[in-house]
């Protein structure tokens, strides 16, 4: 599917993948989560259906559960793929009902007016990080708060910091990997 003679591409930057169909679903009803703007509701969101999503989605006013064999709609069923609207995942994400996506087949759509959040990863070991008086150092400063906020990028927490794994004494060197921070990854997830 394109939009102005361009393939629509998901949210990881790549052409976008099918969601499903069996159910067929889209806008288009081609298994595609592809935007357009006769779409009031941007259905651009593809995502695993749960029980507890397909009941709160039906006390919303949106049965997703009931066939209707009329439209040639089976009904949903947990573990089904389906493009939702943003809308909707908004709200069931702020509700805590929100299902799963598949960012694979999720469309890009530049208009979702959702906030992009920054990880932070810094450069220094969580020890240092906590002891130091000054936060983050200039060229974590630099990467990952200055440059990322000119792209509207929101910034959060640090979620990884580099931490030696090992020393090589042969070569005189430390040999380190960012390892993920438990503690800043829930603070981001809230």
């Amino acid at each position: 599917m394109t939009i102005n003679n361009q393939n629509q591409l998901n949210v990881l930057g790549e052409e976008i993948e099918i969601c499903s169909c069996a159910p067929m679903t889209g806008w288009f009803r081609d298994g595609y989560c592809n935007y357009d703007k006769n779409d009031g509701g941007n259905h651009s969101i593809c995502c695993v259906m749960d029980d507890n999503f397909l009941k709160y989605s039906k006390s919303q006013g949106n049965d997703l559960i009931t066939p209707m064999p009329i439209y040639s709609f089976p009904g949903l069923k947990d573990g089904d793929h389906w493009c939702i609207c943003l809308d909707r995942w908004k709200q069931a994400l702020l509700d805590g009902l929100a299902p799963k996506v598949i960012l694979e087949s999720t469309n890009i759509f530049t208009s979702l007016k959702i906030p992009i959040l920054q990880l932070l990863s810094s450069n220094r070991s969580r020890k240092k990080w906590l002891n130091s008086s000054i936060g983050m150092n200039s060229s974590d400063l630099l990467m990952q708060i200055i440059i990322p906020e000119f792209d509207g990028r929101i910034t959060t927490c640090p979620s990884a910091f580099k931490e030696i794994i090992s020393k090589k004494n042969t070569l005189y060197s430390e040999i380190t990997s960012y390892k993920a921070d438990q503690v800043g990854i829930q603070w981001i997830s809230k």
